[in-house]
Parts: structure tokens; C-alpha cells; sequence
């Protein structure tokens, strides 16, 4: 019986330890971790950004003048 005891005894302390772990962790044990602030964009990814827009842009300006051409090759014949 005294056994039992002693058994229970270290089940309640290490619950008390895990409830204390769980506190200190955060909710649902997520991990804390240090992220850095984003830092503002350079000019040089500003510009980089602004060439890929107007690539895709030329693109889709590309695609539809082609539908455009293929509805005119339609109404000639």
C-alpha cells in the first residue's frame, strides 16, 4: 500500500510538472520562437518586382491580341 502511495504521489507531481510546461510553453504547446521583423524592400527587389509584373503583363497582353487575331481571321472568310 505504501508503494501505491508513493506511485501516486510521483503521478500527481509529474502532472503539476506538465501543467507547468504547458503554461510555459503557450497554447496548445506551440513552440515560441524569435522571428525577425521583415525588413522593408530594397530598391533593387522594388525594381526586380515591377519587371516581373510588367513581363506577365506582356504576356497577357500577348495571349489576348492573339484571341483577338484568330476572331478577325473568322469574320474575313
Amino acid at each position: 500500500m505504501a508503494d501505491e502511495k508513493r506511485d501516486r504521489m510521483t503521478t500527481e507531481e509529474e502532472e503539476k510538472k506538465l501543467e507547468r510546461r504547458k503554461d510555459e510553453a503557450g497554447p496548445h504547446g506551440e513552440v515560441k520562437e524569435d522571428v525577425p521583423p521583415d525588413s522593408p524592400a530594397t530598391e533593387r527587389d522594388k525594381e526586380e518586382a515591377q519587371r516581373e509584373r510588367d513581363v506577365r503583363n506582356q504576356r497577357s497582353d500577348k495571349t489576348q491580341l492573339g484571341d483577338e487575331a484568330d476572331s478577325y481571321d473568322e469574320d474575313d472568310k
